[in-house]
């Protein structure tokens, strides 16, 4: 297998890991807030956040920035990746 495809994979598994302890870290989180103080909570984020929602605009401006950030850096990684692999490769040959 390509340097390149070996780092892509290694890539989406560590952003996978990443993310599933971010999930976990967050339930965890609020799983110790108990019932009360999450509820109070989740009714000061509702009146923040949802009942008045900003405009359409501004969200899928959000969404690109964000989208284009985790993109790059999933490839800046995976490139990186690729480059130590292609070097331990050359190497060991």
């Amino acid at each position: 297998m390509k340097p390149r495809t070996i780092s892509k994979i290694i890539t989406a598994l560590l952003f996978g890991l990443l993310m599933g302890g971010a999930v976990h870290h967050d339930h965890v989180k609020r799983g110790e807030l108990g019932r009360e103080d999450y509820l109070a909570k989740q009714a000061i984020r509702f009146d923040k956040f949802f009942s008045k929602p900003p405009s359409i605009a501004l969200e899928m401006f959000v969404g690109v920035i964000l989208a284009g950030f985790t993109f790059g850096a999933y490839e800046l990684v995976a490139f990186g990746l690729s480059k130590v692999l292609k070097k331990t490769d050359d190497d060991a040959a």
